[in-house]
């Protein structure tokens, strides 16, 4: 069941489904977690290093991980659609919210799977943490692989700046201008 939350405002608002939020910052956890790992892998540590090897391990488990959690998110939204956003907010608003929300589970589902096929040009599987290998995705040589890798990179960028777009548009409802969206996403009751 979907809670009702009342702001300062004395504003009434619908709030997500706890496994919503669950969801949400799992998903938040994870890539931030991801780009940690991608950022260290790609700048920090060194070529042909063991640390590094380990390092990409961790990246392609997270990566595996964060597709699945966002398919799992998605099926939940299919079951139970996100509450209305407030309507005391501009249309133009609404709109963006609802475009750059499709465009976030865009990049959480197209980032992984690039990343993905990006190393299926290595081999018939793809090993993760533990020893844990998946199949790699076929019809991918390894030329054409390290070409989609690279667009992989170019995808993550552009989903850092919408991440971070995302993040401003939130604590624009939690700070200074707090709004009837105040709180949707908490675990629980602010």
């Amino acid at each position: 069941m979907m809670a009702t939350v009342m702001n300062e405002m004395g504003v009434q608002g619908k709030r997500y489904s706890a496994l919503a939020a669950f969801y949400h910052w799992l998903s938040a956890i994870l890539i931030t977690a991801q780009l940690w790992t991608g950022y260290m892998f790609h700048k920090v540590l060194e070529r042909g290093s063991e640390a590094r090897g380990e390092m990409m391990a961790w990246h392609k488990t997270l990566g595996v991980l964060i597709l699945l959690v966002v398919l799992l998110r998605l099926g939940q939204r299919l079951m139970k659609p996100a509450p209305e956003f407030p309507s005391d907010h501009p249309a133009w608003e609404q709109s963006l919210a609802k475009w750059g929300h499709r465009a976030l589970y865009a990049f959480m589902l197209i980032v992984p799977l690039t990343g993905y096929i990006g190393v299926s040009g290595r081999g018939p599987e793809v090993e993760l943490l533990g020893g844990i290998t998946i199949p790699a995705i076929p019809g991918f040589d390894k030329d054409s692989a390290h070409e989609i890798g690279e667009f992989h990179v170019i995808l993550v960028y552009a989903f850092v700046a919408l991440l971070i777009v995302h993040v401003f548009a939130a604590l624009r409802h939690h700070g200074d201008r707090p709004s009837s969206a105040r709180g949707r996403m908490w675990p629980s009751r602010p």
